[in-house]
């Protein structure tokens, strides 16, 4: 099982209601996360959470999360940081019509590195990384920005949440991008 998909996203929004928690914008995301350091989580119905992938896989991070970036990279989403960046630099290449920039979205983070190496692109400010594994965002999204982004690692936020209910405003991001996420 390829690490960085999505989890069982089928399940409906049950014990979800839209009132549970307020909608934020992007200035409001990125400023709370670089000020507490602490992943922001959106609701996830309690069957999402509780479904067993989920629930798998926030174990084995739980276990994953010990050893070095590199060998997290190696068991979780089968790149490097240089192989990710080659992949982003032909699909800069080849299919985008022009440079990411601005606040983007990466959907179904995983391990962040795909969110790492996207920010490393001069006209990014920030992305937030939606994962609904929560031992992911609060464990490996950090590290890895860290290990790819030095002092900028603050550019991705981690957010426990799934992308099938985003917490903003329509129209306030610039892009989005995934790789490998299942739905």
């Amino acid at each position: 099982m390829n690490g960085s998909a999505a989890c069982a996203t089928l399940a409906p929004r049950d014990n979800v209601t839209e009132s549970s928690i307020a909608i934020a914008s992007v200035d409001d995301v990125v400023r709370q996360y670089r000020r507490s350091g602490r992943a922001p989580r959106w609701p996830l119905s309690q069957r999402l959470e509780t479904a067993i992938d989920v629930v798998y896989r926030n174990g084995f991070i739980q276990r994953l999360a010990q050893e070095s970036v590199p060998k997290i990279l190696e068991s979780y989403v089968y790149f490097s940081v240089a192989e990710m960046e080659e992949m982003l630099a032909l699909a800069s290449r080849y299919l985008l019509p022009e440079p990411l920039r601005g606040v983007g979205l990466d959907l179904g983070a995983g391990s962040g590195l795909l969110a790492s190496v996207v920010a490393t692109q001069p006209q990014v400010d920030a992305v937030l990384a939606i994962e609904v594994c929560e031992q992911a965002a609060d464990l490996l999204i950090p590290r890895v920005a860290s290990w790819v982004l030095g002092n900028d690692a603050g550019n991705v936020v981690p957010v426990v949440g799934s992308f099938d209910d985003l917490r903003l405003p329509d129209n306030s991001i610039d892009f989005a991008v995934e790789i490998d996420s299942f739905h």
